[in-house]
């Protein structure tokens, strides 16, 4: 089980690293963001065990989820989730919305996660100024809806990654 948490914090702190290196804007002169990520990353390495997130990985199967596991009904359900809670900021088919949410096909950072690490994302969000934020906009809890249930977001969760599985 510490393998696992382990092995789920690796993922998605290296892919907060790789999605703010891949989406990072030209620096401002005199500014070397680049490298401060490469030192955040350096020190990630040095705090984790590489042997134990491989042995881990192999022991968890969830990332490697298909989207044939996601019932018709629940992508149904989530693209109309979806439709309501998300596209506003990250586009009607996931293209993104410049200036608000970041396009959720072909994301590092959401194929970086299992399904249960995006949903624990997905609830909490992301303040603005999280140093991993490359919109420059808050992700709030649940979207901004606090109505919006675990289920739902699951529902929305399988829709992405249809969505992403077609581009």
């Amino acid at each position: 089980m510490i393998k696992m948490i382990l092995l789920i914090g690796l993922g998605i702190a290296v892919a907060l690293l790789i999605t703010a290196v891949f989406f990072m804007e030209k620096p401002v002169e005199g500014s070397q963001p680049k490298n401060q990520i490469a030192a955040l990353l350096e020190d990630l390495c040095d705090t984790f065990d590489g042997e134990l997130a491989v042995e881990a990985l192999a022991e968890d199967d969830t990332m490697l989820r298909s989207i044939e596991s996601y019932s018709p009904e629940q992508v149904t359900e989530g693209k109309t989730s979806y439709s309501i809670f998300c596209a506003n900021c990250h586009g009607a088919a996931g293209e993104g919305e410049e200036n608000f949410g970041p396009p959720l096909k072909q994301n590092v950072f959401t194929r970086g996660m299992n399904d249960e690490a995006l949903l624990r994302f997905i609830i909490h969000g992301r303040p603005v100024d999280d140093p991993f934020n490359i919109s420059g906009v808050a992700m709030p809890p649940r979207g901004g809806f606090p109505s919006l249930t675990d289920d739902q977001i699951r529902g929305i969760i399988a829709y992405i990654r249809v969505l992403d599985a077609e581009s």
